[in-house]
């Protein structure tokens, strides 16, 4: 499969995609050469397992809980270029 966008060495924030949609655009970016970060309200997903991705809890509806996440994705990856 041809991939329509490049993001070698991008970091991503993505929120919810350990299952369903946002599990199969973790993949998507993944495949494309993101470093991906996932945050989530549940550490258990399954998909956690087997993507190449860190993963930070974040609860969405917590101005603080978001201000961490992105505090965290800074600290560990440095560059932060989608949102």
């Amino acid at each position: 499969m041809s991939m329509p966008f490049q993001l070698t060495d991008k970091v991503v924030v993505l929120i919810g995609g350990t299952s369903g949609i946002g599990e199969a655009i973790a993949k998507r970016l993944i495949n494309a050469g993101a470093k991906l970060v996932i945050a989530g309200v549940n550490a258990n997903e399954p998909a956690l397992q087997t993507l190449e991705a860190h993963y930070v809890y974040a609860d969405v509806t917590d101005e603080f809980s978001l201000s961490e996440l992105m505090a965290i994705a800074f600290e560990r990856m440095v560059r932060l270029m989608c949102w």
